[in-house]
C-alpha cells in the first residue's frame, strides 16, 4: 500500500507503515520540522548543501550505534546503507532532493526535529 498527499508546501508519501515528508522550495525558512518516531523514519533532504550520512547521524536525535541510514540507488537497483558506528567505507553523500530512510532504535517516544 502506498499513497501521496500535500501538506502545507510539502509532499508526503508513505509505504506500508513508513511515512515521511519531502520538503521542496522552502524560501521563507531554512529549516523544517518533522516528528521522528522510534524505528523507521523518512526525510527528504531540502538544504542547498550536501551532508554525509555520518554527519546526518550526528545531528538526528535518538540515533545511535547500529542504526541505519539508507537510500535507494536507482542506477544499481539496490539499497545503499550507512551503519552508525560501522565502517566509514559505507558513508555516502546526501544531496538536495534525496530521500533517505533511517532507524531510530534508541528513541523511546516521538520527538520533533528541526533540520
Amino acid at each position: 500500500m502506498s499513497w501521496k498527499y500535500v501538506v502545507a508546501g510539502a509532499v508526503g508519501a508513505g509505504v506500508g507503515g513508513v511515512t515521511g515528508y519531502l520538503i521542496h522550495d522552502v524560501i521563507s525558512s531554512p529549516k523544517v520540522s518533522i516528528v521522528l518516531y522510534p524505528d523507521w523514519n523518512t526525510i527528504g533532504w531540502h538544504q542547498n548543501y550536501g551532508i554525509m550520512a555520518s554527519s546526518l547521524a550526528d545531528i538526528i536525535p535518538g540515533m545511535g550505534v547500529d542504526d541505519l541510514i539508507s537510500y535507494y540507488d536507482s542506477g544499481n537497483q539496490t539499497w545503499q546503507s550507512y551503519i552508525v558506528g560501522g565502517p566509514m567505507g559505507f558513508d555516502f553523500e546526501i544531496t538536495k532532493g534525496m530521500a533517505v530512510m533511517f532507524t531510530l532504535t534508541n528513541l523511546s517516544e516521538p520527538t520533533t526535529w528541526w533540520y
